[in-house]
């Protein structure tokens, strides 16, 4: 499951705000999320713990760089819960690249 967090959201969230708010706050979730996104993006996202975070770049089918995000893993409810941030590309842009490749049973 793909959503899209509203920057206002994300603004009331954060203790302090922020000078600019980031460009993209997605979470990803579900039973193959973890996977799903080890094939999408430029880093080994599945040695990430709870709690873990690395930049990755998301690329398209020729190698082109389509936008940069940190990936954050949380736990929720005992499974994995996965956050894309980017400060550089917006959240319509990362979205839209990840549902290019979701499969539908």
């Amino acid at each position: 499951m793909l959503s899209l967090f509203g920057l206002e959201n994300l603004a009331n969230g954060l203790a302090g705000g922020l000078a600019q708010p980031p460009g993209a706050w997605l979470r990803v979730a579900g039973p193959d999320a973890g996977e799903f996104i080890q094939g999408q993006c430029t880093q080994d996202v599945r040695r990430l713990s709870a709690g873990g975070a690395s930049w990755a770049l998301w690329l398209t089918i020729k190698g082109r760089v389509v936008g940069e995000s940190l990936v954050l893993r949380d736990e929720a409810a005992g499974e994995a819960v996965w956050w894309l941030w980017s400060a550089h590309t917006s959240g319509v842009v990362l979205k839209d690249r990840l549902e290019e490749f979701i499969i539908a049973d």
